[in-house]
């Protein structure tokens, strides 16, 4: 039997083996409780932290700033960001800026990605006709060129059901154009109203008559010496309104007054018109329509400013007028269905060649005649000068200027 020594030996042993264990067991617990308050003590902190409010972001207009700075806070944040910026204000460069800040959309191929327009803003007065913007779809061979044309205040200007701006009031709106293929597709026009202006009357357009208009010239001595200037009794200018042999002629040389407003395409203009539409639908089964007709001065000015910043002058003068200078301001000119190069040669500007002179229009920059009207080839451009003078100027074969013998130079 062990004696009481031998047993104290014993537990002795038995408790040197269990110290190291003991003291792990006593770290971990250390370790774990250290841990858990470090917890508790986070947990806490955050529970205790004010939350400062988001600041209401003004959106109209949304700048870009607002928007790189609102999409720099939370998800929840941008996501709602996102929404108002277009859905409610729509800058022209929405969609390019959240696809740098938020994410990027594959298009099918294709598909409108962006749009230009001929002009971003324009001044209007109550009374104008309708204007409508040339969109240029990127990319060129998108397959659904449609748009939506929406207005900020329709007390101002509406869009029409052939989606033309519309002056109502005066005051200032924003008309927002998008692409129905791609809602993110978007460009905005601005839009002042003024107050209606006067009208000026145009005066009757005469008919051929047979009288000789003969033009007196002497020749200088020395070639060298400058042309003289021709006095012809059949140019006559009334109000600042050039009229030879009774038509109204503008281009380069011969331009209109700034206070010219007619207000729309006169009465004439406008019945032929109907009845050119009438006889193309019902002999060749075609749909012709005024893509674009009357242009205020202001109007144009902003047109041609625009084709300006995009091509330059010096090309923009080839296809679009100066402001003064301008047919559609007359009220006696429409750009029909679609202005641009795709409608030269297309079944519609064949049948306008060969028919619109019936109607008393005639069209105004044919083709190969640039060095006479300045302009290139537009097929879709007519110009109403009424029937009996429209016959003879289709049987001559020549351009207005030719007929005229009149220039077509700025100055």
């Amino acid at each position: 039997m062990p004696s009481s020594n031998q047993k104290e030996r014993t537990l002795k042993e038995k408790m040197q083996r269990s110290l190291p264990l003991i003291i792990m067991l006593l770290a971990l617990i250390l370790v774990i409780g250290v841990t858990v308050v470090t917890c508790v003590k986070a947990i806490g902190g955050t529970s205790n932290k004010t939350t400062t409010p988001q600041q209401p972001i003004e959106v109209h207009p949304v700048t870009e700033t607002a928007i790189i700075q609102t999409t720099a806070t939370t998800t929840e944040t941008t996501k709602s960001t996102t929404t108002r910026a277009t859905t409610v204000a729509k800058p022209k460069a929405t969609f390019a800026l959240l696809a740098e800040t938020t994410t990027t959309i594959s298009l099918p191929p294709r598909t409108v990605s962006s749009m230009e327009l001929s002009f971003y803003q324009a001044v209007m007065n109550v009374g104008d006709a309708p204007i409508f913007p040339v969109v240029f779809m990127i990319p060129d061979d998108a397959l659904d060129i449609r748009i939506k044309m929406e207005s900020s205040d329709e007390a101002v200007a509406v869009i029409t059901d052939d989606n033309k701006i519309s002056p109502v009031g005066e005051g200032n709106c924003i008309i927002h154009v998008s692409a129905v293929a791609n809602p993110y597709a978007t460009a905005d026009i601005a839009i002042r109203v003024e107050g209606k202006t006067d009208s000026v009357t145009t005066p009757e357009m005469s008919t051929p008559s047979q009288t000789t208009y003969t033009t007196a010239v002497e020749l200088p001595e020395d070639p060298e010496e400058e042309e003289p200037k021709i006095e012809r009794e059949d140019i006559v200018v009334i109000n600042g309104i050039t009229y030879v042999k009774g038509i109204m002629l503008v281009n380069k040389t011969y331009p209109l007054p700034e206070t010219y407003n007619p207000a729309g395409m006169t009465p004439e203009t406008e019945q032929a018109f109907k009845e050119l539409q009438q006889a193309a639908k019902d002999e060749a089964g075609l749909n012709l329509f005024s893509h674009s007709d009357f242009r205020s001065y202001h109007t144009q000015a902003v047109v041609y400013e625009g084709y300006c910043a995009r091509d330059g002058q010096e090309e923009a003068d080839r296809y679009s007028a100066r402001a003064g200078y301008s047919e559609h301001q007359t009220g006696m000119v429409i750009d029909v269905n679609d202005p641009s190069y795709s409608f030269n040669g297309s079944p519609e500007g064949e049948w306008l060649a060969e028919n619109s002179w019936r109607f008393g229009f005639i069209v105004r920059f044919p083709e190969g005649k640039e060095e006479y009207t300045g302009y290139e080839y537009e097929a879709w451009h007519i110009r109403y000068v009424g029937k009996d003078w429209a016959k003879e100027i289709y049987d001559s074969g020549l351009c207005l200027e030719e007929f005229l013998n009149v220039k077509s130079q700025y100055p």
